[in-house]
């Protein structure tokens, strides 16, 4: 059984910048506890005669682009399609408006 618990949820809350209302407080309270027992019923299988995989499919491939060296963009160029700059710098709308410390 999991012990993840409000006072989790109200942390997990604080570091992901979300509040919830009372109610979807309760639903993902469950929803949490019910994902951590579920990963707590996969811990206790037993996978020591199984080899690692390192892709789903057996025998494929990540396929990879070719490095290439080329000439970098410059600033100027790179900057003339943006709606919004300050400068050398993109201006982009403001994310985290509360700066209170985590």
């Amino acid at each position: 059984m999991s012990t993840f618990n409000k006072d989790d949820l109200t942390s997990l809350q604080k570091l992901s910048r979300i509040k919830l209302s009372s109610e979807k407080e309760g639903e993902v309270l469950e929803n949490i506890k019910k994902i951590l027992d579920f990963m707590d019923m996969l811990n206790e299988v037993n996978t020591e005669s199984i080899p690692p995989l390192t892709h789903v499919v057996k025998g494929m491939k990540a396929r990879l682009a070719d490095d290439v060296i080329s000439e970098h963009l410059e600033a100027e160029v790179f900057l003339k399609g943006a709606p919004d700059r300050v400068g050398a710098f993109l201006k982009v709308p403001v994310v985290i408006e509360d700066k209170e410390e985590i």
